[in-house]
């Protein structure tokens, strides 16, 4: 079975996640965001960026291979 992929766009606190919460709360979620997540607080770095990216596409491609139904890939893009 394919899974249905939402690509979310837009810029930063434009209600992305948010959408994804209220619309589609099952699905897995792909986000550079999560990278910056430290003890449950937000800390963005921006020296961090890349390996955020990184790792938002590592679990792209595990969200992927687990054949997972939804997923939603959570960036500005």
């Amino acid at each position: 079975m394919k899974p249905t992929i939402y690509i979310m766009r837009g810029l930063p606190g434009s209600g992305k996640s948010k959408w994804i919460k209220d619309n589609i709360p099952w699905a897995a979620v792909c986000s550079a965001d999560h990278w910056f997540y430290r003890s449950g607080k937000y800390e963005f770095n921006k020296d961090e960026l890349g390996n955020a990216h990184k790792a938002c596409f590592q679990a792209f491609e595990i969200a992927i291979r687990a054949f997972e139904d939804t997923i939603a890939v959570d960036n500005t893009n």
